[in-house]
């Protein structure tokens, strides 16, 4: 049980890290959960040279109690991210390339001091945000992917852990949304699986399969908007494993410009509740919300706030 608390103390700041980038949603190609018909066709339209800037907002908090004793884990970041599309290919694919421009993090456990980052005025990070520090600026992979956002081949540019961790074709080095290539309805639905790691006792790791399905629910002009939500579809047993998903399974609504062939913005949330993920007597309770949206340019001085009410995509 131990390890397993010192598990999830070691991964807050990592899952703090990892919300700076922004809510990658990775996938391999979609599968219809229904038939085409007649539809919008969702596709990305990227122009050489061309950069997509986002401000991205998370915040986190979890709670964890032993018998009558809680404590608490809080973290925030804003970030501003773009990619660069270095070249485009006659069937509309591109060569595209991921860079997180600035940041600003905080990371308190408890009652401990607050670990605070913001990349324009700090010069050295403290340690639980070294490993995004070092990646500011720089893109740290070079996709091919296709029009609609199919990964073909990636090729990492930097010694992240993410591209430590990531074999040189997982599709998990893609942040794009993997559209079908039909035109999808309103109402259509595509789905994708994918597994990711877990810790278990014995310091061993085990796969989960996870299913993320889109929804076109509406389209009002040139912006369509889709619903995501997250299952887990490996049987699980064990609270201690369900704890390490809740963070994992976000759910929420995406605005995609179809004129423009980009994203206008996302907002995810995640919240959930693990009885004895610890073992007798304990309990884990998580939230988050992420806010994304598409900005002009990045502007010279400070980051968006997460608005106190939520995020900004309204159907």
């Amino acid at each position: 049980m131990l390890a397993m608390i010192r598990h999830f103390q070691h991964q807050w700041p990592l899952l703090l890290s990892l919300m700076a980038i922004g809510s990658q949603l990775t996938f391999d190609s979609p599968v219809w959960a229904q038939p085409a018909a007649n539809g919008y066709r969702l596709v990305y339209k990227f122009q050489p040279n061309q950069f997509v800037h986002y401000e991205v907002a998370n915040r986190m908090s979890i709670l964890t109690q032993f018998g009558d004793t809680s404590t608490v884990a809080l973290n925030e970041s804003t970030a501003v991210k773009n990619y660069r599309v270095i070249s485009v290919d006659g069937q509309g694919g591109a060569v595209i390339e991921p860079t997180i421009v600035r940041v600003k993090m905080s990371a308190q456990f408890a009652e401990q001091d607050a670990a605070i980052y913001d990349s324009e005025t700090a010069i050295d990070p403290p340690p639980q945000f070294k490993d995004v520090a070092a990646t500011l600026g720089r893109p740290s992979v070079r996709l091919q992917v296709a029009a609609n956002g199919q990964l073909i081949q990636a090729t990492p540019l930097l010694d992240s852990p993410a591209n430590r961790n990531l074999a040189k074709d997982d599709p998990r080095h893609n942040f794009l949304i993997v559209f079908p290539t039909d035109p999808v309805p309103i109402g259509g639905s595509w789905k994708d699986r994918f597994q990711v790691p877990v810790s278990v006792e014995g310091g061993l790791k085990r796969e989960v399969t996870l299913q993320r399905t889109f929804t076109l629910t509406k389209v009002n002009g040139n912006s369509a908007f889709i619903q995501l939500k997250t299952a887990v579809m490996t049987p699980v047993d064990s609270p201690a494993i369900e704890a390490q998903l809740i963070q994992r399974t976000p759910s929420g609504v995406l605005e995609f410009d179809m004129a423009e062939g980009a994203f206008l913005g996302q907002e995810l949330r995640v919240s959930g509740h693990v009885v004895n993920a610890f073992g007798e007597k304990t309990q884990m309770k998580a939230e988050s919300l992420s806010v994304e949206k598409r900005i002009p340019s990045p502007t010279s001085r400070g980051i968006a706030v997460l608005p106190a009410d939520g995020g900004t995509i309204r159907q």
